[in-house]
């Protein structure tokens, strides 16, 4: 596996990097402000840039025929488009959130309105994400696919998606669930993006082998840990 990264100067992008060089795993090509840097063909492709260096991405990944993991969380539905037109021919997965712990409050969220449905339950829910000042997008990609979790096995919607900027970096993600006189909540703290670029070297090996395709983060994650089927 050999690995490139478009927005190698970032934040997730360097850390993406430094996991890469722990683990022994080449960066062959990166990309950032100054330039293309290439020693040879990647297999997987890190976009960690901006949703205004997609079309750059879909350019160098068309040459390179990789597989892209997409890690830019702001996704217009034209964009969306274009990487389902990459997927005709291409493995692309939309990495919404990168971190294993995301993975797990995902489907514990999800298992939770099954239960709560399966239980007729009068539950109600609602998803609080906070992020650095610097973060753009509110809510953040991450606290929608929590509600998306809840609202498609449970018998009511979330109540509401709170996005909070304060605080450090990374992010912090809480599913808050009331019951009848109690209420219960499964949180999730990021205080490190090497959480992140773990969980993404764990898709990159995983990514290669895929057929082209359009997939997700989560079902990426649901093969390598549980071995569910897409």
């Amino acid at each position: 596996m050999r690995i490139g990264i478009i927005g190698s100067r970032g934040r997730l992008g360097s850390a993406l990097a430094a996991a890469c060089q722990d683990a022994g795993v080449p960066v062959v090509a990166e990309l950032d402000r100054t330039g293309l840097v290439e020693s040879a063909v990647p297999s997987v492709v890190f976009d960690a840039s901006s949703a205004a260096m997609l079309r750059c991405t879909l350019q160098l990944v068309d040459r390179w025929q990789a597989a892209l993991i997409y890690c830019v969380s702001v996704l217009p539905a034209e964009h969306r488009r274009l990487l389902e037109r990459l997927a005709e021919r291409l493995p692309v997965v939309l990495a919404t959130n990168l971190s294993p712990g995301h993975w797990l409050q995902t489907r514990l969220t999800r298992q939770l309105a099954v239960l709560a449905k399966q239980c007729d339950l009068a539950a109600t829910a609602a998803v609080y994400e906070r992020h650095p000042r610097t973060k753009r997008d509110r809510p953040s990609a991450s606290a929608v696919e929590l509600a998306a979790a809840w609202q498609d096995h449970a018998p009511t919607a979330v109540s509401e998606v709170v996005g909070l900027r304060y605080g450090p970096a990374v992010s912090d993600h809480r599913v808050q669930l009331d019951l009848a006189g109690e209420s219960l909540s499964i949180a999730h703290e990021v205080t490190n993006l090497c959480a992140a670029a773990q969980g993404g070297l764990l898709l990159a090996g995983r990514a290669h082998e895929l057929p082209a395709g359009l997939v997700t983060s989560g079902e990426v994650f649901d093969e390598v840990f549980g071995g569910w089927a897409r």
